[in-house]
């Protein structure tokens, strides 16, 4: 193939799930991001969980473990030792690049922009993709008149039916996602700024991923349930999942979650600005205690940050305690700069 532009390649329609799949890179999109495990070579640290991701619109990569990034022809160069004329050339089989016929690519580019109308064009940031309150009044209906979804969440998660409903959790007896998964579903929606920006889908069948989001889900920009606590001065649990806040909150326990391990800089700044102290209760795995540990640096010149010691067991989180226990790990939350040598 003779030699054609970065530019050219990306402009060209690059497929990059073929490239991901080339690359032996398993992904699940949230919102315009690619998340996934790091698969450098070179990658120094864990790599249990997905901490590497790749921008959809940018095609730029970042794993927040080994601290590796950048665009995606060098992502190319690391994988497959490359160097980056030959890597452009590898990505340029993945695209609509024209070698011998370079002004077809700036044809069908301006072709795309003459296309698109108006609302296209000036639609609002994908980060915010707010949506009418009754998309989600189904969801939430059918899991109020069905006493199975109720069920399955007490016993899953040990939520109770009034907690739940507060959470305006929801049921889909059929739940369509992409036309690549169907199944029974819990349905938990997710507001900021008082605006509906998206769902989770947690699968009530064996189905992988187990969760799924809605296009565009919000995950890096925000924290499940901020609404309901960011003016609070009360010291905030700051945990990973839905679930483990919902049973904080029916112990009465204000808390957030970052929808996992990966904590994005959006999410560190939203942290920093609460006004009361951070107590920081990640899972009791390696990945947990690992962004636990980044968390707390990060945030501990910016904010009052507590750590809680983890719950016995491998892989347990606060979701899996009674409120005695809870209440007995929050007593021994200590302040960060007491806690760190044991981190």
């Amino acid at each position: 193939m003779n030699r054609v532009s970065w530019r050219d390649v990306r402009e060209a329609d690059l497929r990059l799930d073929d490239v991901e799949s080339a690359l032996g890179i398993v992904a699940n999109q949230i919102g315009d991001e690619d998340w996934a495990i790091c698969p450098l070579p070179e990658h120094g640290g864990d790599r249990s969980d997905a901490h590497f991701s790749i921008n959809r619109e940018t095609y730029t990569w970042h794993c927040f473990t080994c601290g590796g990034g950048g665009a995606l022809p060098l992502l190319v160069q690391k994988c497959l030792d490359l160097d980056r004329t030959n890597a452009i050339n590898w990505l340029a089989q993945y695209s609509d690049v024209s070698t011998d016929a370079p002004i077809e690519n700036w044809k069908r580019k301006f072709k795309n922009i003459a296309a698109r109308s108006h609302t296209e064009t000036f639609r609002r940031p994908s980060t915010l993709p707010w949506m009418p309150d009754r998309l989600i009044e189904g969801y939430r209906l059918a899991y109020l008149n069905d006493p199975a979804p109720r069920q399955w969440v007490l016993d899953k998660w040990g939520i109770w039916y009034d907690t739940a409903c507060s959470f305006d959790l929801g049921y889909a007896r059929n739940y369509n996602w992409k036309d690549k998964l169907r199944g029974e579903a819990i349905i938990i929606p997710h507001w900021w700024n008082d605006k509906l920006v998206g769902w989770q889908a947690r699968w009530m069948e064996d189905l992988k991923p187990k969760y799924v989001n809605t296009d565009d889900f919000p995950k890096q920009y925000s924290l499940y349930n901020w609404d309901r606590v960011k003016y609070s001065r009360a010291p905030l649990l700051v945990v990973e999942s839905f679930a483990t806040v919902m049973k904080l909150h029916q112990c009465r326990y204000p808390a957030v979650a970052t929808f996992g391990a990966t904590i994005s800089r959006e999410q560190e700044n939203v942290l920093a600005s609460y006004q009361g102290p951070l107590l920081l209760a990640y899972d009791n795995d390696v990945a947990g205690q690992s962004a636990q540990k980044k968390l707390a640096e990060s945030l501990s010149s910016r904010a009052n940050v507590r750590i809680v010691p983890p719950p016995e067991g491998e892989k347990a989180d606060m979701g899996d305690l009674d409120g005695l226990e809870i209440e007995a790990l929050i007593e021994r939350a200590k302040p960060y700069f007491l806690a760190k040598t044991s981190l």
